[in-house]
């Protein structure tokens, strides 16, 4: 739904296609960086906190995606959207394996 969408965001923005690309490269660079952190923090935390944040940071980076005035902020808010989006592939995972184990854990994936 997103990458059919770059050429309608671009012309809304006033920029290149080829800008609005750089923000699905900030989203994944913010899942990706997002990830290091998410499973030492809830290590730390506890499982629902850390998960919590990033779902709240995951949906007001959305919303201010919505209303992004120009393209900076948007690569911004896109970079944030990453950071929350990957508290909810990181968490769930290491939820599962507490409850499993190794091998219950493998069965389950």
């Amino acid at each position: 739904m997103y990458l059919p969408s770059f050429s309608f965001i671009a012309k809304d923005l006033g920029v290149a296609s080829s800008t609005i690309q750089l923000t699905l490269s900030t989203f994944l660079s913010g899942l990706a960086l997002g990830q290091m952190f998410y499973g030492p923090i809830s290590d730390r935390f506890g499982r629902k906190p850390p998960l919590y944040f990033g779902i709240c940071l995951y949906v007001l980076s959305s919303i201010g995606c919505t209303f992004a005035p120009n393209i900076e902020t948007l690569l911004v808010l896109r970079f944030f959207q990453g950071l929350g989006g990957s508290s909810g592939m990181v968490i769930p995972r290491a939820v599962v394996r507490d409850k499993m184990g190794a091998d219950g854990a493998a069965r389950a994936y």
